[in-house]
């Protein structure tokens, strides 16, 4: 299959790369699309046989011994631009582009390349104009949808982001927690006001892809900052294992009651989680994050008895 097609599969939703779970009290903010990022979705998008994360120059080789056999094909110009892409040689990408451009004008996979690699940059206009001429031929194109998206944020353009967000998962055939998430993340940085429109997509989400803690956590964190703490703590509640290690999340649960005023039980929590760390075998308690957690825990359990 070439790199540069646009078939029925490749327009089908795909799984998006993995996003970090957010931490209770740091308020996220809208993410740029990062070089990583941009790899994953180019090769999501468009998958090239045998590619290995060593090989980039050879690939690079290949594509660049094909173009002298085949110096009319924009294609293979196409496919050599986006390995450059991969490789952050912009120049040389870009190049490639304007020669696929030009040697095949109808070629509109080139806007949708340009878009990416617009966004890698954080040249977040110039991948929305792209992204949106590819869109006109493609308008159910998921990759694409994502760009646009992303783009929007990379604007700080947050309520068409989010609008742009809800196109994504309206049209994915099965959305994915980044989707749920980013659009979240971006009806916060629109206003304080859009905080309830956030949770609902964080509850829409969970309702469609089951208890995934990146979504709830993320819920919890906004009921704090709302000073919805009995919300929070229901939440958190319904996420904690019942079996298994809990000394994190009752930590968490410790914090948001401090956060409440309800010192007496924080205090009680925190115990409840020491308890628990000291429960593990010595090779676990031992570590470093055990013995952080635990000398953060008793710091906590002493503030709240003062």
């Amino acid at each position: 299959m070439a790199c540069s097609s646009v078939n029925d599969k490749e327009t089908k939703e795909t799984q998006s790369h993995e996003i970090e779970t957010p931490t209770l009290m740091s308020r996220p903010k809208p993410n740029c699309f990062s070089r990583l990022a941009w790899i994953v979705v180019l090769c999501i998008a468009f998958p090239i046989v045998g590619f290995g994360h060593g090989d980039l120059h050879e690939r690079i080789a290949v594509v660049t011994s094909e173009i002298k056999q085949q110096p009319a094909n924009a294609e293979l110009y196409l496919k050599r631009g986006e390995l450059h892409g991969l490789h952050a040689e912009w120049k040389e990408a870009e190049s490639d582009f304007d020669k696929a451009e030009k040697l095949d004008p109808k070629l509109v996979t080139v806007s949708l390349a340009r878009s990416r690699v617009s966004l890698a940059r954080n040249r977040f206009k110039e991948a929305q104009t792209d992204v949106e001429r590819f869109l006109s031929a493609y308008p159910n194109h998921s990759i694409a949808l994502i760009v646009r998206a992303r783009a929007l944020t990379g604007q700080k353009q947050f309520a068409e982001s989010a609008r742009a967000w809800a196109t994504v998962i309206e049209k994915a055939d099965h959305p994915d927690v980044e989707h749920f998430y980013e659009r979240a993340r971006v009806l916060v940085a629109a206003g304080p006001e859009q905080t309830d429109a956030a949770i609902k997509t964080l509850d829409e989400g969970l309702a469609q892809l089951g208890n995934v803690p990146t979504l709830g956590l993320y819920a919890v964190q906004l009921e704090v900052a709302r000073k919805r703490y009995d919300a929070a703590l229901e939440r958190l509640d319904a996420m904690m294992p019942r079996t298994g290690r809990k000394e994190t999340w009752l930590e968490l649960r410790g914090d948001i009651l401090a956060s409440a005023g309800r010192k007496e039980e924080a205090e009680k929590t925190y115990i409840k989680a020491l308890e628990e760390l000291h429960a593990l075998p010595a090779r676990i308690r031992s570590t470093k994050a055990s013995t952080d957690l635990e000398e953060r825990l008793k710091k906590k359990a002493a503030k709240g008895k003062g």
